[in-house]
Parts: C-alpha cells; structure tokens; sequence
C-alpha cells in the first residue's frame, strides 16, 4: 500500500482542491507539518497539470516555503491554487490552505524543467561518514510521542531519540530514516522527512520544553524519483545554531547511501514549555502548555 500517497490524494472542490485527513499523520495535537506541507503541494502539483496543456508534463517542484498559520487538523481541508506565472521552463504557484472557515497555512513554490547545464554541475562530498545499518541492527524506537514516527524505522547515528538523553555542546541529530510503507523516493517523502526526526535543539535544553514549526522552506537538489529502491534507508541530518527570543531555527538535509544530497530545508519553531514531562501516559507526553 502506499500510504503516503493515498493520504495525498486530493479532489477538486470548487475552483480549489481538498482533501480529508484522518489522524494516520498526526503530531502534537494537530496533523505532522511534514505531512500537511505535502498536502498543500499535493495541491499545487494538482493545479499545475490541470491547467498543463494535453500531453505536456508537469514541471517538478524545485522549492517551497510554507508558513503554518495555526495547527492543520484531522477532517476536511481545503486549498486555493494560483499560478501566478507560468512559462517554458519555470511556474510560480501560491497556496493557502483553509479548515473550517479559517487559514491553516500559506505557501509559495517554484516549479521548473531540468536544465541542460551539466558543465557547471558540482555537488557536495562532505556528507558525514556515519556508519550504516548493520546487518542484524534493529530500528530504535521514538520516545517522543509522535504517532508518524510509528510508521518508520529509526537508527539513530548523531544524538538518541530521547529528548534529554546525550546532551552534547551542540545542537545536531540525526541517522537512518526507513519507511515502513511502500513509497518512492521522491517530492512527498522527501517532504515528510524534512521534518520527522526529534528536533536538534532537544539536545541542548536541559528542562522541558517543545517545538513547533512556524515555517519551513524545501529546496529539492536531484531529480525525482531517485533510482532507489522504495525502503532504501536515508540518512537525516539536524543542525541548529541559535534559539533565542523564544525561536529556534534548524537546518536538514537528506542524502542517499550513495552520497546524492536530495533536500536541504530550513525551518523556524517557537518554543513553548511542555504541559508535562516524559514519561506520563502517551497522550500526555509533548503537550504545550495552553494548547488543550
């Protein structure tokens, strides 16, 4: 079954798309924002080839920035679509996302076709030399009570998945990343896993406290879908340099086994203290103070 796509696949409504959510993709108390910022692209990409001349194919998305206006929920949700420009090789497309009368989030993204400029081609080779999956090793379990994490498996290779455990002087995590439902590896996954590991700062705050994404921005670096097997692992790399004013920020990136950097993304979190600490019952664990 592929079960991130199924859950992203929306329908025309009105001049707009939707889609019904369900709590398959769920966070702290509102849907993953990995997963609601690949609804709204489910969108954009929808728009796109409706208004796509017949035959032609739809340009790949290259970026985009999603701010998180409140937090997405379970239930109908709706997007409104415009290209605001549209030309041989580039589109310009904006998005706002809309629940039950109100703005859940806005967005803006760049599509285009690949560039036949190989000779100015260089890519990264300072991918950090972690170890892979041993033959035998079995996935670490999240402590974060984040049910999307259950639909993966975790080997954690800089930091643990606990927060408060391995406290280091800076604020890095990250390891192997496997789904454990089919999937290409491409635009939606990718997407998700920008955002899935324990955040970095987790690592340097010693009292209890929460994250939650304000904005993040994505930028794709290979074309997509990779030639990987779907269930090939992926290595997630966090690092975060400063929090201050009640923000956070965090850098990703997601390579392949290979060396193939496919995303880097930057995000903004608030932080807010935790209702109550780890270690009380499922639903009570990551709760912010105020959010019910």
């Amino acid at each position: 079954m592929r079960l991130l796509h199924d859950h992203l696949a929306v329908r025309p409504e009105g001049s707009g798309w939707a889609l019904t959510a369900d709590r398959t993709w769920w966070g702290h108390n509102a849907l993953f924002g990995g997963y609601a910022q690949a609804m709204v692209l489910a969108g954009m990409q929808a728009e796109l080839a409706r208004a796509a001349p017949a035959g032609t194919v739809p340009m790949p998305v290259r970026s985009m920035s999603m701010q998180f206006v409140r937090p997405f929920q379970d239930g109908p949700n709706g997007m409104s679509v415009e290209i605001v420009r549209q030309g041989r090789s580039m589109a310009n497309v904006l998005a706002r996302a809309e629940a039950g009368g109100k703005i859940m989030g806005l967005a803006i993204a760049n599509f285009g076709t690949e560039r036949d400029v190989e000779s100015s081609r260089f890519v990264p080779t300072d991918r950090p030399d972690v170890a892979a999956i041993g033959s035998g090793e079995r996935p670490t379990a999240s402590m974060v009570g984040v049910p999307t994490h259950e639909l993966f498996d975790f080997f954690p290779r800089i930091g643990a998945l606990t927060p408060g455990e391995q406290l280091a002087d800076r604020a890095e995590a990250g390891g192997w990343v496997r789904p454990r439902f089919e999937s290409p590896i491409d635009e939606m996954l990718l997407t998700v896993l920008a955002d899935l590991w324990m955040p970095a700062t987790y690592r340097r705050w010693t009292h209890p406290m929460v994250a939650v994404s304000v904005d993040i921005t994505l930028h794709f670096r290979e074309p997509l879908p990779v030639d990987l097997a779907p269930g090939t692992p992926l290595l997630v790399l966090l690092v975060t340099r400063q929090c201050s004013r009640g923000m956070v920020d965090e850098d990703a990136e997601v390579w392949t086994p290979d060396g193939r950097l496919l995303l880097q993304s930057r995000q903004t979190r608030y932080v807010t203290e935790m209702l109550s600490p780890i270690g009380l019952s499922e639903g009570d664990r990551f709760r912010p103070a105020g959010s019910g």
